[in-house]
């Protein structure tokens, strides 16, 4: 199962009022369900938050989460907060296209624990040029944010576009999908489920 983070490209917060809205249109259409310690539970319609395609492999009791909530941080925080340094191998310098070396960058990225995102440094070993967070080429979805939905236990990344696009319409925002990938990659993961069930649409 994933962690999932929903999370602007940019640093800027959205409103509160923003953020209410998302929070009044996943209660009103039923993708999540009662709120626990400031988690929302999976709601009945839970299943029509993921992409159609999954809906081909995966039955819709198994299309859900274990908890959802929106979470903020006064300073910017870079998603995913807990995936293992070692799982941005093959990540490459933007700026000449080149491999990142494994072990400085567990180090840069270990860094990020106690000083801002602003102060993150790596030094690429190929041109020599010192490296912020947006001068590398990450392996997958990443984001510099104060404000992110996060999606505990999700049985797969994706998402539906449709409900992504009106979750950004809301805050005025792009929302990504930013994976924490666990003790397995997600792609070795999701091909194993084989059973087709048919799905139905999400629309406004």
């Amino acid at each position: 199962m994933l962690n999932l983070y929903l999370a602007p490209k940019h640093r800027n917060r959205p409103p509160d009022e923003a953020i209410e809205a998302i929070i009044d249109f996943l209660v009103e259409h039923d993708f999540v369900g009662d709120e626990v310690d400031g988690s929302f539970t999976p709601g009945i319609e839970a299943c029509e938050l993921f992409h159609t395609d999954m809906h081909e492999h995966l039955l819709p009791a198994e299309l859900t989460f274990d908890a959802l909530s929106v979470q903020t941080s006064d300073k910017p925080k870079f998603l995913p907060l807990a995936q293992p340094a070692a799982e941005f191998i093959g990540s490459t310098c933007k700026l000449c296209g080149d491999l990142l070396d494994e072990a400085p960058l567990e180090e840069a990225l270990a860094r990020l624990a106690y000083v801002p995102t602003s102060r993150f440094a790596y030094a690429c070993p190929s041109c020599q040029s010192e490296l912020s967070l947006k001068d590398i080429e990450f392996n997958q979805n990443t984001s510099v944010a104060r404000f992110w939905i996060f999606i505990e236990g999700a049985a797969t990344s994706r998402l539906r576009q449709s409900v992504l696009d009106h979750l950004g319409r809301l805050l005025g925002v792009e929302l990504i999908v930013v994976p924490e990938v666990p003790d397995e990659r997600e792609e070795d993961w999701v091909p194993a489920m084989s059973r087709k069930r048919g799905g139905v649409a999400w629309r406004r």
